[in-house]
């Protein structure tokens, strides 16, 4: 009955209604900026973040490198010590190529275990993480390509015999750069099943593409608009499509003001939910701030991150 406690708690954690996957996550959007916009940022432009986006995006930035580090609480109304860390960043080598790196650790809230009888037993705390490097590479002036590696661990707890779990997973990534516009496409999270000694688990593999535009009215002023479309490739039992739509509204490089809306399936993929979003920029610091507008029986109310980080 232990064994099926953890089974149990494992689908559980798997948040947005996705069972039959582990480390879900990696489902979790670590970029406050795209978060803010809804939840989607394939074409945008670089950031610290663009690791886990699109990092064929960095090789087209103005900066040289940049490192952020971002913090969200997930699904706070629901549960109590669910929390995403994520540390990222890039540093471009000449006009070419890119080298980015970055660490993401979630823990879950307590889960008690129960016999047969529904006497408590223990208690253990959900922690997973992933190691993530990548490299871009820019083909000519429109194209570039990029590849990312993870290395997943995922600990739920050794009750009745279960193993720490862990895979391997790749990304691949491609955009098309044009003055005012951006084109952009990845498949995310290809890897190996985690295993914990009595059954093993898809990862949550994705398909993106989108579009982002951007139009400077003047040298204060700039409105930026992106769509994306995201389709679940695993576990195919509950393949379905995510759909993110934002703009953001920048004043002067120092003030932007963001919102988005996320469309999604309550059964398979996950609820829509709407965003909004705020960021400060200063001599390449920044902080950003974004928050999910969603209804009282929504997983994701009250949802909200934050960052810091800088650009140079």
């Amino acid at each position: 009955m232990k064994r099926t406690n953890i089974l149990l708690a494992l689908l559980l954690c798997s948040f947005f209604g996705a069972q039959g996957q582990s480390a879900s996550f990696l489902n979790i959007n670590p970029d406050v900026r795209s978060a803010g916009m809804g939840d989607g940022g394939v074409a945008l432009g670089s950031n610290a973040f663009s690791l886990y986006l699109n990092p064929s995006a960095t090789v087209f930035g103005d900066s040289k490198g940049a490192v952020a580090y971002s913090y969200l609480p997930w699904q706070r109304e629901l549960t109590d010590g669910s929390n995403l860390h994520a540390l990222s960043g890039y540093y471009r080598l000449g006009n070419k190529s890119g080298l980015l790196a970055g660490f993401r650790y979630f823990t879950h809230g307590d889960i008690v275990v129960t016999d047969g009888e529904g006497n408590t037993s223990g208690s253990f705390t959900p922690k997973e993480f992933s190691i993530d490097l990548g490299y871009a590479y820019r083909l000519c002036d429109r194209w570039s390509v990029s590849a990312v590696l993870h290395y997943i661990s995922s600990d739920l707890g050794d009750f009745s015999g279960a193993k720490k779990g862990s895979a391997f997973a790749a990304d691949l990534g491609a955009m098309y750069h044009a003055p005012s516009w951006n084109a952009g496409l990845s498949v995310t999270n290809l890897g190996s099943k985690i295993d914990y000694g009595y059954d093993s688990y898809e990862l949550p593999a994705s398909l993106k593409a989108g579009g982002a535009y951007w139009h400077t009215f003047s040298d204060r002023h700039r409105l930026t608009g992106h769509a994306e479309l995201a389709y679940r490739l695993m576990p195919s039992d509950y393949s379905g499509v995510n759909v993110g739509l934002g703009a953001e509204y920048l004043y002067n490089d120092l003030i932007a003001v963001r919102g988005g809306y996320h469309i999604g399936d309550d059964k398979k993929t996950g609820p829509g939910y709407a965003t909004l979003g705020c960021g400060l920029m200063y001599r390449g610091a920044e902080v950003n701030f974004a928050y999910w507008l969603a209804g009282s029986d929504s997983p994701v109310k009250g949802t909200f991150c934050l960052s810091a980080g800088w650009s140079f």
